[in-house]
């Protein structure tokens, strides 16, 4: 499962089957059933697009009193709670959509050309969006503060002319008129540039690094510490989870 959520009184999930989501409804009547409602999303974009958007974003989806609208890549759907149906509505579909905490709606649609557009922003459900500017990283959506401050991390490597080459340090950039222009405010360190949208708010923003660790700000994204309260510790995970040294390799000792 991907999602959970209660709607209208219905106990709703959305899960990945790696070509495309299903959502259930769960069996009051039977603990533990669940009911299929219906599939979406599937052949919606390139294989690779898809699987790498499935595992590191949540389902594109957008709750409400009366049920929820879900987006594939190219197509869009409504499940409405009153009735149970479940059918495919006009309308573009979304790459990626974050629910932030203070209640703006930052989605990426979909483009054939270079896989995402510039982002959408809504402040009231997605019944009205705002364009706004790509800022840092190409896929990800920014964090758009209550004000309408934009804040995105930028790419961890650049292009040269003998491949990628990775950057020590990765620039966190802000805006203040909607991407148009923007300004470098703080850094983060290879590996730490994936901003968590669905957690942070106005007041505190997460990003994560590669290995798990959750960095935190709470100056808006000009510094960056390390979370201690989130982030797991190597002890707390269990040992199925972690690979044996191969044999002869240094082990890090405390």
């Amino acid at each position: 499962m991907v999602w959970l959520g209660s709607i209208a009184g219905r106990l709703l999930a959305v899960g990945s089957t790696g070509t495309a989501y299903r959502l259930y409804e769960a069996d009051r009547s039977v603990p533990g059933n669940w009911r299929r409602i219906g599939d979406y999303g599937a052949r919606d974009g390139y294989d690779e697009l898809r699987r790498v958007f499935a595992i590191e974003h949540p389902p594109a989806l957008i709750a409400d009193s009366g049920g929820m609208t879900l987006f594939g890549h190219k197509s869009r759907h409504r499940f409405d709670a009153g009735s149970g149906s479940f059918a495919t509505e006009s309308g573009n579909g979304m790459v990626a959509l974050v629910n932030q905490p203070n209640g703006i709606t930052v989605a990426m649609p979909r483009s054939g050309w270079s896989g995402t557009k510039p982002p959408l922003v809504s402040r009231d459900g997605g019944s009205n969006w705002e364009s706004y500017q790509r800022l840092g990283q190409f896929h990800e959506p920014p964090y758009v503060f209550e004000d309408g401050t934009e804040l995105g991390i930028d790419n961890d490597a650049s292009f040269v002319l003998i491949g990628w080459q990775r950057r020590a340090s990765i620039d966190v950039l802000a805006s203040a008129d909607k991407g148009a222009s923007s300004t470098t405010i703080g850094h983060l360190s290879y590996g730490c540039g994936r901003l968590e949208s669905t957690i942070s708010t106005d007041a505190r923003l997460f990003a994560r690094c590669n290995d798990g660790t959750l960095l935190m700000s709470t100056d808006k994204g000009r510094t960056w510490a390390r979370d201690a309260d989130r982030s797991p510790k190597r002890e707390e995970i269990p040992r199925e989870f972690i690979a044996d040294p191969a044999p002869g390799a240094a082990t890090e000792t405390r």
